[in-house]
């Protein structure tokens, strides 16, 4: 959603072709064809579990689901978000065997394709996900006051001042970022007249992600293909 390399690559995140139902239907084969082409680490055929873990094996994942399907996806994905407690994970927060947790990765869809993790996540965490999805603001960075996480941006000809959540999500080139001060080589960050993008909570009175367009392109595509519950469905 979002969004730093690990072992399990975060942080903090659709394929927007369509394809007609009609299509589909005309000419089955020449689509099982056309999706053979398409690589896993295209975000498509994306399913959600709820699994158990079992344990890492280098970059797998090897858990199982609750019908006792044994799953084994590489984390080895850029476009990898990991999120516990309602914050950004790592690949410590998912290691001990048995815990239970939510899945999105990307099914086999014709022979040799292979199983990859684009997302894991506890229940109260999949919000976040939702979230990401939804309309983003998009603003000019005006200023920020740490102390109280209020965050001021230019945004529709009017200044706006919105809360930033704890912990503090900010990124920018996919990297940590911070607020208030200048983007350099060696530590990201957003200065007056900067453009940023602000990902809102569910109620939109909050923020939770600040990031720049680029990193916030990059891990939408993904988000926008989970087949995520309905918000209402989701833990709050």
């Amino acid at each position: 959603m979002l969004i730093r390399s690990r072992a399990m690559v975060v942080a903090a995140l659709v394929a927007w072709a369509c394809y007609g139902s009609v299509a589909w239907a005309a000419a089955p084969a020449a689509g099982k064809a056309a999706a053979s082409h398409r690589s896993a680490y295209e975000p498509w055929n994306i399913k959600r579990e709820v699994v158990k873990m079992e344990g890492l094996s280098g970059f797998g994942v090897r858990c199982r689901t609750s019908a006792g399907v044994s799953l084994c996806p590489t984390a080895f994905n850029p476009g990898l978000i990991l999120l516990k407690d309602k914050r950004l994970a790592t690949a410590e927060d998912y290691k001990k065997p048995g815990q239970k947790f939510i899945i999105y990765y990307h099914a086999p869809g014709f022979a040799g394709d292979f199983e990859v993790l684009w997302a894991a996540t506890d229940a109260k965490s999949e919000i976040l996900l939702a979230e990401l999805r939804a309309k983003p603001v998009l603003g000019t960075f005006k200023s920020w006051d740490a102390a109280s996480r209020k965050l001021t941006v230019q945004t529709d000809g009017r200044a706006q001042t919105y809360v930033v959540v704890p912990p503090v999500m900010v990124f920018r080139e996919q990297r940590s970022a911070k607020l208030g001060q200048p983007n350099e080589k060696k530590q990201r960050g957003y200065a007056a007249g900067d453009k940023l993008v602000l990902v809102l909570t569910a109620d939109r009175k909050q923020v939770r992600f600040v990031m720049d367009k680029q990193t916030y392109d990059h891990y939408v595509e993904g988000v926008r293909a989970f087949p995520l519950p309905p918000m209402s469905k989701l833990a709050k």
